[in-house]
């Protein structure tokens, strides 16, 4: 999920992990902050993993997906 950690983004993130999805969340905290993902991390049988970077730089997806 890019834009994870902000507020609408975490609360996708929200259900997602409550459901038992295991999440990859892209952000780079510009707009949001690791607080909103405090649910997240302990509210299901999914799991939440943060990578802070920037999708708009040359890189990034193929170093989160590697």
């Amino acid at each position: 999920v890019t834009g994870g950690a902000g507020f609408i983004g975490s609360a996708l993130v929200d259900r997602l992990v409550a459901q038992g999805s295991n999440v990859l969340i892209i952000d780079d905290l510009s707009g949001g902050s690791e607080t909103n993902l405090e649910e997240a991390y302990c509210s299901g049988p999914g799991t939440v993993h943060l990578t802070v970077a920037d999708i708009g730089e040359v890189g990034t997806t193929e170093a989160v997906a590697a």
